[in-house]
């Protein structure tokens, strides 16, 4: 009687663990698997291929690395947003401020729902502040953007 009580637990036991396996393993499988995927969607890899022919390419190389440049100055130099809507008046702005203030770079970005005019990539402060206080005279609703 005690051997077949101390049995049906190891029984269960058994049983129990079965059904964790049964279920756990496969999930821990699909976790492992997905976090696989999301960081490798963070990684750029260039195959041997792609490195000899950018390699091959001088212009190409330079040209991605300026777009590189100006990305990383973009987000960490002072900007003026001009004004902000619809494409066709973020247009129009781009237009006014290239005829305005040519010396600098204008642009349109796009930011759900609206276009945005922006003005320069000013390193310092006091040089946005200067060009800001010059830019405020035609645009009054214009602002200092800091990174």
């Amino acid at each position: 009687m005690v051997l077949r009580k101390k049995l049906n637990k190891i029984s269960q036991i058994y049983t129990v663990k079965k059904t964790i396996m049964k279920f756990y393993f496969p999930l821990l499988t699909l976790i492992l698997f997905f976090s696989e995927i999301l960081t490798a969607q963070n990684e750029v890899v260039l195959t041997d291929y792609q490195q000899e022919r950018l390699e091959d390419e001088p212009e190409k190389m330079k040209a991605l690395f300026e777009n590189y440049t100006l990305l990383r100055t973009q987000e960490s130099s002072y900007q003026i947003q001009l004004g902000f809507g619809s494409y066709t008046k973020a247009q129009g702005l781009l237009k006014q401020a290239n005829q305005i203030f040519g010396e600098f770079e204008s642009r349109i970005e796009f930011q759900t729902p609206t276009y945005r005019v922006r003005l320069g990539n000013f390193n310092g402060r006091l040089e946005a502040e200067r060009i800001f206080a010059e830019v405020r005279k035609k645009f009054p609703s214009a602002i200092l953007i800091k990174p």
